[in-house]
């Protein structure tokens, strides 16, 4: 049986979100969060640490900026099915619509 594919104990990815989409992302993970840039999540194994900083917006054109932050997602004590797990949910929730 496989649990997906594998994933370190640090993760980070490079995202075009504001603090506010950031924290509607959040939300879907976990509805109690309260808004903020990091957010400690316990799970049976362990705790997954989910932090946001701001970096410089990307200009493209002389008509679009695009926010930009590094989200840092880090493991401690989750098994490697359980990361893989919870990366799926993450991505979803941080998926957007487009068109």
């Amino acid at each position: 049986m496989t649990s997906g594919p594998f994933v370190p104990d640090l993760v980070e990815k490079t995202m075009s979100a504001t603090p506010s989409e950031f924290h509607r992302s959040m939300a879907v993970l976990d509805a109690s969060l309260t808004p903020a840039l990091a957010h400690r999540l316990e799970c049976d194994s362990g705790t997954i640490t989910v932090t946001y900083d701001a970096l410089p917006s990307v200009t493209l054109g002389t008509l679009l900026a695009l926010p930009r932050a590094r989200v840092t997602v880090r493991f401690v004590g989750v098994p490697a099915a359980d990361r893989a797990q919870f990366m799926s949910r993450f991505d979803l929730a941080f998926q957007r619509g487009g068109g």
